[in-house]
Formats: structure tokens, C-alpha cells, sequence
């Protein structure tokens, strides 16, 4: 069973607008700083919730969630803690998670 955190919802009807940034923030790239900080944490958190099983966290493939990611890598890997980027399409992307 994987686990999922998902850091906002995203889509024109939500306070975060379809780019995924709250309306009023006035850095794309430090709110998704903080969204991924956020999920990262949680993914944590249900690790010692659920002891053996991994954490999957959803994000919206943007360059700055890909970045983070990738200089997340080796703890998030060491700790079972997949990073899975959506694509506008549908379509996703996740170098250690597969369905």
C-alpha cells in the first residue's frame, strides 16, 4: 500500500489558482518551497504511522518541484519517500516509484 500526501489542490476554482501558488504569495518558488516542505513532512510523519510501509508525494510537474526533488533524493530515498510529478495531461513522472 503506498501512502500519499498531497501538498495543495490546484485547478481554477482553488485559492490557489491553476499555477498552484496561493493568490497574495508573491514567489511561485518560494511557495513551492514551502508545499513541498510541507508534504515532505507529512510523508514523514505517516512513516512512523504506518512503520514498513512507503510515502508517495504527489506534486505538480513544475521545475522548481523537480529541482526539489532531485536535491532530496538520497534522504527521501533512504527513507522509502517517493516524489511522483504530474503533468498537465495526466501523464506522470517518478524516478523510484512505479504502479
Amino acid at each position: 500500500m503506498t501512502m500519499h500526501a498531497q501538498p495543495c489542490p490546484i485547478g481554477a476554482g482553488s485559492p490557489y489558482g491553476v499555477l498552484g501558488r496561493r493568490r497574495g504569495h508573491s514567489s511561485l518558488a518560494g511557495g513551492a518551497s514551502n508545499w513541498f516542505t510541507q508534504a515532505l513532512g507529512k510523508a514523514m510523519m505517516l512513516l512512523d504511522d504506518r512503520p514498513g510501509l512507503e510515502s508517495l508525494m504527489v506534486l505538480p510537474d513544475y521545475p522548481r518541484y523537480r529541482d526539489l526533488a532531485a536535491r532530496t533524493r538520497t534522504g527521501r530515498r533512504a527513507a522509502g519517500i517517493h516524489v511522483l510529478l504530474l503533468d498537465a495531461q495526466g501523464g506522470f513522472m517518478s524516478e523510484t516509484w512505479t504502479p
